[in-house]
């Protein structure tokens, strides 16, 4: 039932995203059905309203079912998508010129398939998977070898050779990077993170110079009171050192941290693709974090965080940036 299902004809393809919501429909009809019986043979004011509730208990699993039959649905004539909740009640409708592109997306849930617009390509965008474990998952896997093709082949495959494979433009104005030579060093914005390290400074050392700040003399109390601040200080002085060097001349990257004491090389040609990550705390988005993907001598992928954004628009030019001091081409 977790699964993503998909219908796909010749000039349409319905793809399935919420079939999770299927099972999570019965198991609600089952257990408020359950609940309000109960509570409606204990109450006898509550026989009147009988019917009623199992009127409101059949709506609120109504809903999940409508979600579990929710469709996209790729119209090959019309050259659109359109989401369709309940497979009846249109919801939005986008244009295959406007798409840049369907890609994954990993973050707290796992691993997501979703729509991206040419207008923000790499925003929150719409998904239209399920949530799958990793890469590795084997339903991930089959969605990537038998869905992604076909849709790629409905909204991209027709496009002017032009379109498709538009000439390389060199960049000769960097943003996110500071040339030296033949070493680009990238730019960091830290005054916050130098904010934050001198605020938990402060902190650290009223608490420290202050006698009974932490009344109780619990060594739990007292740590979360005088030395925590501390620690996360410590924290922010790390990240204030950290630096990423791209060189290409000898066609690696360095990372240092600790004012470079120490010290990772990763060869150009290791790398494999980017991983964009958007990040969110209690469901709040906390920014779309940029990852390195590089192979490993033993055939696995290891991933470093280079840069994280809250406004997503800036993130093309970034890995545009990126891409023409490495030399790739995408």
């Amino acid at each position: 039932m977790r699964k993503t299902k998909w219908k796909i004809g010749d000039t349409l393809i319905q793809v399935f995203p919420n079939r999770a919501y299927l099972l999570s429909g019965i198991l609600v009809l089952f257990i408020l059905g359950v609940i309000w019986t109960f509570m409606a043979k204990g109450s006898p004011s509550l026989q009147a309203s009988l019917a009623q509730g199992y009127i409101f208990v059949v709506i609120v699993a109504g809903f999940f079912f409508a979600n579990a039959v929710t469709a996209f649905v790729f119209d090959a004539n019309a050259k659109t998508v359109t989401q369709k909740w309940a497979g009846i009640l249109t919801l939005k409708t986008i244009a295959f010129d406007e798409i840049a592109a369907i890609d994954p997306v990993t973050g707290t849930n796992g691993l997501t398939y979703a729509i991206f617009k040419k207008s923000n390509r790499h925003g929150k965008g719409i998904r239209i998977s399920s949530y799958y474990k990793g890469f590795e998952d084997k339903t991930a896997i089959h969605f990537e070898a038998e869905l992604l093709p076909a849709l790629h082949h409905m909204i991209f495959g027709n496009q002017p050779a032009a379109t498709a494979n538009p000439v390389h433009v060199p960049i000769s104005s960097f943003e996110f990077y500071k040339e030296e030579g033949e070493i680009y060093h990238m730019k960091q914005n830290k005054i916050f993170t130098a904010v934050l390290m001198v605020l938990c400074l402060a902190w650290w050392y009223y608490a420290f110079t202050t006698p009974g700040y932490a009344p109780g003399k619990s060594p739990a109390r007292e740590f979360i009171a005088v030395w925590f601040p501390l620690v996360l200080a410590l924290v922010f002085a790390f990240i204030l050192t950290n630096s990423w060097q791209f060189d290409k001349q000898r066609r690696v990257i360095v990372s240092k941290s600790l004012g470079g004491l120490t010290k990772k090389e990763i060869p150009f040609d290791d790398f494999i693709r980017y991983n964009i990550v958007r990040k969110s705390t209690n469901l709040i988005y906390t920014g779309t974090e940029v990852k390195l993907m590089f192979n490993t001598p033993n055939g696995k992928y290891r991933e470093f965080a280079l840069r994280t954004f809250m406004n997503t628009n800036k993130i093309q030019r970034f890995l545009d940036e990126t891409d023409e001091i490495m030399g790739v081409k995408r």
